[in-house]
C-alpha cells in the first residue's frame, strides 16, 4: 500500500543525528575552550587535521532486477477491502489513486540530500510469461525514477533510481513487490510495461507485448496527453 515517507507511500524517513551536530541543534556537551599558542610574531591557531568528507556516489544502473524469491505477499489484499488498483497489462499498483498523485504537491528535497519514494505494493500477475518490465519513458527520467531496491529506500537522488526494473514472474502466483517512484517535480509520468515472453503480431512481424500508462503527478488529469 502507498507509505508517504514524507515523499509518498508509507513514508521511509529516517533522521540520524548525533551529538553535537550543529543541523540537530542541540549538543549533549558544551565546547572544550580552543587553545592558542602565542609567539613572539602573534596569535597562532594549533595545528589541527580534520577527516575527508565522507561522500557516497550512487550511480544509476540500466536496470534492477527483482526475483520471484524477493516477493514480500500474494494476491490483491483482502477482498472485502475496496481500493483503487492501476492495472498495467500484467502489472497492477495497489492503492494508486489519481485523484490523490494529481494533487500531490510536496517534491521534497530534504537537506542531508535525496528524496524519499511514493511507494505502491506492485503486484506482477501469474499468468504473465515474464520476465515483466516495468520502465519510465525516457523523456520522463529526468524527473521520476523507480525504487525497488530495498537497499535504496531511504533518501536518495535521482540517480540513486532505476528506469527500469524486471520481475521475474511466479508462475501461477501473483506475487507483491514493494517499490514505487521517486518523482522530484510534477509531471506526467509515462510509464511501460513489456512481457517479454509474449509476442504480437506487427508490421515487422512479431513484437513484445507492451501496454503504457500516464500518471498525473502534481498536475490535473486532463493535461497529460494520455490517460490509462
Amino acid at each position: 500500500m502507498r507509505a508517504v515517507v514524507v515523499v509518498v507511500i508509507a513514508s521511509l524517513v529516517g533522521a540520524c543525528t548525533s551529538a553535537g551536530d550543529p543541523r540537530s541543534g542541540a549538543s549533549t556537551s558544551s565546547a572544550a575552550p580552543t587553545t592558542l599558542e602565542v609567539t613572539t610574531t602573534g596569535v597562532v591557531p594549533p595545528t589541527t587535521t580534520l577527516p575527508e568528507p565522507i561522500t557516497t556516489t550512487v550511480a544509476r544502473r540500466d536496470q534492477y532486477e527483482r526475483l520471484c524469491n524477493s516477493r514480500i505477499s500474494e494476491g490483491y489484499g483482502p477482498p472485502d477491502i475496496e481500493i483503487p488498483i492501476l492495472h498495467v497489462g500484467p502489472i497492477a499498483f495497489l492503492d494508486l489513486d489519481f485523484e490523490w498523485t494529481s494533487e500531490f504537491d510536496d517534491f521534497t528535497f530534504y537537506p542531508d540530500g535525496g528524496y524519499v519514494a511514493d511507494k505502491y505494493v506492485t503486484v506482477v500477475d501469474g499468468t504473465a510469461i515474464g520476465p515483466v518490465r516495468l520502465t519510465i519513458a525516457e523523456e520522463d527520467r529526468d524527473s521520476a525514477g523507480l525504487l525497488y531496491d530495498p537497499n535504496r529506500w531511504f533518501p536518495t537522488t535521482l540517480a540513486g533510481s532505476d528506469h527500469t526494473v524486471m520481475f521475474q514472474v511466479c508462475s501461477g502466483r501473483d506475487a507483491q513487490f514493494n517499490g514505487g517512484f521517486v518523482v522530484i517535480e510534477p509531471t506526467c509520468l509515462d510509464l511501460m510495461v513489456i512481457d517479454e515472453g509474449q509476442s504480437v503480431a506487427d508490421s515487422s512481424g512479431t513484437s513484445p507485448a507492451v501496454w503504457t500508462a500516464t500518471i498525473p503527478y502534481g498536475v490535473a488529469p486532463e493535461t497529460c496527453a494520455t490517460s490509462p
